[in-house]
């Protein structure tokens, strides 16, 4: 629904996906069609989505850490990395029972 001063609300399109265009999504994209063969077959999504609550209580204790030495932030660093890992994970778990090369392509584009 829309207001006088923003117009017509658009449709919702947030179950949609949009082509990546960063920097590194040509490397990201390689790494995702190598990287999905590492994940066991056992490993489903609901184990990757529930890890989150390992990283997030990681993040915590890092943060504590680093109220007296700053170099234990890296270990915030490497949490956050783990996330994405995670994340990009559960992604591809979820394209495996679906054609994912071609979830790939419609996420990252075509090859260059």
């Amino acid at each position: 629904m829309g207001d006088k001063q923003n117009g017509p609300a658009a449709p919702f399109a947030g179950d949609k996906k949009s082509p990546m265009v960063s920097p590194l999504a040509k490397f990201e994209k390689q790494f995702i069609l190598k990287a999905v063969y590492w994940i066991p077959a056992w490993l489903e999504t609901y184990h990757l989505t529930a890890m989150t609550i390992l990283w997030s209580g990681c993040m915590i204790g890092f943060g504590y850490l680093a109220r007296g030495n700053l170099t234990w932030l890296w270990g915030s660093s490497l949490m956050l990395f783990l996330q994405w890992l995670t994340d990009l994970f559960r992604w591809c778990r979820r394209q495996a029972s679906a054609d994912w090369p071609d979830q790939v392509e419609l996420l990252y584009g075509s090859p260059a």
